[in-house]
């Protein structure tokens, strides 16, 4: 008969809690450096400072909700940014030319949807990774976009009462996009954690063959997670014009890198078969208010990058090491 010594009961204690509640890590990670960030700036305490950081959060979030769950079923796309700009230039020109504002929404939705399914086709039946269709697909829907518009912008010019649901501020200067974000999330974390479809998708990202085995459809729930990983970054697509009017066709550029960043912060392993998007959310998050608090600290927005890469990479090693401790 064995018992835990008194020095193994609290390490028992805390790989329940970490099994349990995995995103507890990075929720205090991201707590102190809030409270490091409003000691050191009195503007990163502002109301419209922390409005600012939801309207970015928002935006890279609704894209990061779907990379995130893709990434749980053990696949990649990093062609999300390049979606952006499609989804962009089909809401605009549809809307331009006269056509009704929620069939050209839908559209454009649709649009970002069958683009994401045709990178889960390519991938999954001509068995390729991931990683390089998203990329050729990134690259080829970018490029039509920019063939069509000869690297030029393009504006829209219809009805902005139909932007509303997506742009208008509502209660604390907080955009509507806030609640889009928090709508999708809610929507995707429950799907994960409380339906058969989310087994089926930690199933198939943690062992696809083993999936196969006791009856998961692999092959269908892989495409489902690209097919909506394709339509939410259609989606942030329109949230942008609500926002802006305007697109530029480099609109979307490094938002497939952010998404992922938030994703493997917030607990998403590279592997698959294991994350949430609440962990994505906090991810999210920090990210902006990395972003955010740099440029209150020192003026600048530029270390955003080469920081966000120092953090992936410890986020990478802390996951290691917790999902060692649950095991």
């Amino acid at each position: 008969m064995t018992s835990e010594t008194p020095s193994s009961i609290p390490f028992s204690r805390l790989q329940r809690w970490l099994a349990r509640f995995p995103e507890s890590g990075v929720l205090l990670v991201f707590v102190l450096t809030a409270i490091l960030l409003a000691v050191e700036s009195p503007q990163f305490r502002g109301h419209e400072n922390a409005t600012a950081i939801m309207t970015r959060s928002a935006e890279i979030g609704i894209i990061a909700c779907g990379v995130s769950l893709l990434m749980i079923a053990g696949e990649f796309d990093i062609s999300v940014g390049s979606l952006v700009v499609l989804s962009i230039y089909v809401f605009t020109g549809l809307t331009n030319l006269n056509c009704s504002p929620p069939l050209a929404m839908g559209l454009a939705v649709l649009a970002g949807a069958a683009a994401g399914l045709l990178n889960g086709l390519i991938t999954l039946l001509l068995n390729i990774p991931s990683f390089i269709t998203t990329l050729g697909a990134m690259l080829f829907w970018r490029g039509i976009v920019i063939f069509v518009l000869s690297g030029s912008f393009m504006s829209y010019h219809g009805d902005d009462a139909w932007l509303a649901p997506f742009g208008s501020i509502l209660f604390s200067h907080f955009r509507a996009t806030v609640l889009w974000f928090l709508a999708v999330a809610i929507v995707l974390q429950f799907a994960l954690v409380r339906t058969p479809f989310g087994n089926w998708v930690l199933a198939a990202g943690g062992n696809a063959q083993a999936a196969r085995n006791v009856g998961v459809p692999v092959l269908k729930v892989k495409l489902a997670c690209f097919t909506i990983c394709g339509g939410l970054a259609a989606l942030a697509g329109i949230a942008y014009v609500a926002r802006y009017k305007t697109m530029q066709v480099s609109v979307g550029q490094g938002f497939e890198l952010e998404a992922i960043a938030a994703a493997v912060i917030g607990g998403t392993i590279l592997t698959g078969g294991k994350g949430s998007i609440l962990g994505t959310v906090i991810g999210v998050l920090f990210v902006s208010m990395v972003r955010n608090g740099l440029v209150h600290l020192l003026d600048s927005s530029y270390l955003h990058y080469p920081v966000t890469g120092v953090l992936l990479i410890i986020a990478v090693i802390i996951n290691r090491r917790i999902s060692a401790l649950t095991h």
